[in-house]
């Protein structure tokens, strides 16, 4: 199907049972949408019990490939994704599954109630997801849904870059199983994201959501997170990071930005790996003259593994400062095998640590270094 918008507000639906398979184009090979005509906008709406599968493009969107107004400033367009819907065995250079690319202010991707994306290959960015946002905000909902089994050279579940900041919400989301397979440029085996402007704000959120059981051949097992040099705010509530691996650093979260706000709440994360530093979480201020706030109330970090520092937490301020509070927390059974903090390593030209509560550091390694 290609879709071509030619009027303002055009919508094109799809729902009930039914199902687009085995097609190939070099971009889109199930559905190409986009607009070519400035100031047109509209929407792709996809429910019921469809299926996208085993579709094929040789460049993007191996299931789907959407597009707003490529030039920027017109009107939004919004691909709506909701219910039963099922992407799978699609194949593409770049979003396996769905390739998303935004121009204008309000273009927008929703995936909600139950939407599955699965067994999808990507030979480079996105094994489920691609979302590129140059000119306008990256604006990326997935609730109640499912990104399992995809591969991608980076980002193995999901890829989002963007040049202008935006809001990107995780709700009740299960993101498992996925691989960045590229070689040193295989970070993120389940989310992979990196922000490059400093005009506008990054709000990234988690809310009730499972990262499990992914891999990165680089760094960021679970999550893979540049937040880079503008205004950054990620905040994890009710959610799990577990059973994640990377080769070298931050085998559940890797995650660097110019100072802002972290706030993790009741959340676990164990059981990550990681072959280098930073087994559950590593996090690096990196921008001179900044401060990173870091928040951990009443979280569990447990039985992560390093195979150099900070078993469970690995916190640097060797650029700008990281002030870091630990609150009703437990950090317990974390392991560094070759260097010092087996529990938390936290350090650099600038740095905070508060233990604050009844929180607890118990029950850690550092096999070869200092501090347990």
């Amino acid at each position: 199907i290609s879709v071509s918008l030619s009027s303002p507000d055009d919508i094109i639906s799809i729902s009930d049972r039914s199902m687009i398979d085995h097609n190939f184009a070099v971009n889109g090979g199930g559905i190409y949408y986009y607009s070519t005509i400035q100031g047109v906008g509209g929407t792709l709406a996809i429910s019921g019990d469809v299926q996208i599968v085993d579709n094929a493009a040789s460049s993007t969107g191996g299931g789907i490939c959407f597009s707003g107004y490529r030039a920027g400033g017109s009107s939004p367009s919004f691909l709506s994704l909701n219910g039963s819907l099922i992407f799978s065995g699609n194949t593409a250079v770049h979003g396996a599954a769905i390739y998303f690319y935004g121009t204008n202010d309000g273009d927008h991707m929703s995936v909600t109630d139950g939407v599955s994306i699965e067994g999808n290959t990507a030979a480079q960015n996105g094994g489920g997801i691609c979302c590129i946002t140059p000119t306008g905000s990256a604006e990326f909902l997935i609730a109640n849904s499912s990104i399992t089994h995809n591969t991608g050279g980076t980002g193995g579940g999901i890829y989002l870059l963007t040049n202008s900041g935006g809001a990107v919400t995780f709700l009740e989301t299960v993101i498992s199983e996925n691989t960045a397979q590229n070689g040193a440029a295989g970070s993120g085996g389940g989310v992979w994201f990196q922000n490059s402007t400093a005009e506008r704000p990054v709000i990234i959120s988690l809310n009730g959501t499972q990262i499990m059981q992914n891999d990165a051949l680089a760094q960021g097992g679970g999550i893979y997170l540049i937040g880079g040099p503008g205004e950054f705010s990620f905040r994890m509530s009710k959610s799990s990071v577990s059973e994640n691996t990377a080769a070298t650093n931050g085998g559940g979260l890797l995650m660097s930005s110019a100072g802002g706000v972290i706030d993790v709440q009741e959340s676990t994360i164990e059981g990550n790996t990681a072959g280098g530093s930073g087994g559950g979480f590593y996090y690096a201020n990196s921008r001179e003259g900044t401060s990173a706030q870091i928040h951990l109330t009443k979280d569990t970090i447990s039985g992560n593994r390093a195979g150099r520092e900070g078993g469970g937490l690995r916190f640097s301020s060797s650029l700008g400062a990281v002030i870091t509070d630990i609150t009703d927390g437990q950090i317990s059974g974390n392991t560094a095998d070759t260097n010092s903090g087996g529990g938390i390593w936290h350090g650099g030209n600038s740095d905070t640590l508060t233990l604050q509560g009844s929180a607890a550091v118990t029950g850690n390694v550092s096999r070869e270094g200092n501090g347990g």
